[in-house]
């Protein structure tokens, strides 16, 4: 392959990267296309060069089991047609994740790609906000104020990366500083209680990694703080939100204290393969649910009840049984293993590292969807790969442009 062949793919698939980026807190639809033009141009590159440009066999490995095992699951399925369906979509989210590791070359198109990223964020804010003053609970793009809080959180570690990369214009890094402000007063103001806890927890992964930036981890923790008790003092509605977390009488804890339990029961029942992808909203609405549950079908379809047990762990278990969470736990862990071998490898340098924040985005992920059920949501899933993608070429693409 020439020189010019291979630029004319990968300014193509750049393109497209902007695009997943730019839409990727405002439009599935704009992501929807996103995908489909990244796969058409690799499958064209393909036909006119005959090779694939070069993959992380790793990644790619970690992905091609977790597809394959989940096509076992769905094979197994109370309903295969239904999970197979399920399985292609979970697959086809993974994408953006290759698009990046695969194309992204130079510390140029890094910017490029985070700043796209960061003005997706801020006009999602601006939605958000405008509905706030509404009077209505902030959900930007998203269907829930719930999902809203997800990409509240992946978006903090990118903008911290922007603030501090040399290679970020100085406009970029100040519009980087009133959207993490923005972004942080949106958390609150979210009333996303998952959310809240999963900040707490990207805070304290960084404290205990990184001691370089301890100082300024602490800093940031105070601020957060400060802001919350302020919001608690002026406003007993926000008070008893935050108090409603530790509540075990509140209601909201009790109903997923209740679905945890018969996510549970069906894990039990079938303890291999699970009831198959997709079918947790059938079995639970139809035989699973606890007599002392509030959250019903009101038209008697328990296809239009609740879908997942509010917790990703738990949602694997009973649509996948034993296999759901090898899969589940053997992709994710390869994931972190990874970010953190990065980091390793990005910690003598200066500044933020990029593996670092991949890692903080992680554990948003991880730590939110312990409270709500966030990875099968596709917007939430297709920047979270791309992120992925993103953060983990970033440390190498940085060290060679050093090099040079």
């Amino acid at each position: 392959m020439t020189t010019r062949e291979a630029s004319f793919w990968e300014n193509g698939m750049y393109k497209v990267l902007l695009l997943l980026a730019l839409a990727s807190s405002i439009s599935t639809a704009a992501t929807s296309i996103g995908i489909v033009l990244g796969a058409l141009l690799m499958i064209g590159q393909r036909i006119r060069t005959r090779q694939w440009p070069a993959m992380d066999r790793g990644i790619a490995r970690a992905v091609l089991v977790f597809c394959l095992l989940q096509c076992v699951i769905a094979g197994m399925s109370l309903a295969p047609r239904e999970s197979f369906s399920e399985v292609w979509g979970t697959s086809y989210r993974l994408l953006p994740l290759f698009f990046a590791m695969m194309y992204l070359r130079s510390v140029q198109q890094l910017r490029g790609l985070f700043i796209a990223v960061m003005a997706s964020i801020f006009i999602d804010n601006v939605v958000a906000l405008r509905q706030f003053f509404l009077g209505a609970l902030p959900t930007g793009f998203n269907v829930t104020h719930i999902f809203y809080g997800d990409h509240l959180l992946m978006a903090i570690p990118v903008l911290l990366l922007v603030m501090h990369k040399p290679y970020m214009q100085i406009w970029a890094k100040r519009f980087a500083v009133l959207t993490l402000i923005f972004t942080l007063g949106m958390t609150a103001l979210s009333y996303a209680r998952g959310t809240w806890i999963a900040l707490a927890a990207m805070l304290l992964v960084w404290l205990l990694l990184d001691r370089r930036w301890r100082r300024q981890v602490l800093c940031i923790t105070a601020v957060i703080a400060l802001g919350f008790g302020l919001l608690m003092a002026v406003s007993p509605g926000f008070q008893n939100r935050v108090e409603s977390i530790t509540d075990p009488q509140h209601s909201a804890n009790t109903e997923r204290i209740l679905m945890w339990h018969s996510a549970m029961e069906i894990t039990r029942d079938y303890p291999v393969f699970g009831v198959g992808q997709d079918q947790f909203v059938r079995v639970y609405n139809t035989e699973y649910i606890s007599p002392l549950a509030r959250e019903r079908t009101q038209d008697g379809n328990p296809l239009h009840g609740l879908g997942h047990p509010h917790n990703n762990v738990l949602k694997t278990a009973s649509e996948g049984g034993a296999l759901g969470l090898l899969a589940f736990f053997m992709l994710y862990g390869y994931l972190l293993y990874r970010l953190y071998k990065g980091y390793k490898a990005e910690q003598n340098g200066s500044g933020l590292s990029s593996a670092l924040m991949g890692i903080l985005v992680w554990v948003a992920l991880q730590a939110a969807g312990l409270t709500d059920t966030n990875i099968t949501q596709v917007p939430i899933m297709r920047e979270f790969w791309l992120l992925m993608g993103s953060l983990l070429i970033a440390g190498r693409i940085e060290a060679k442009d050093i090099d040079r």
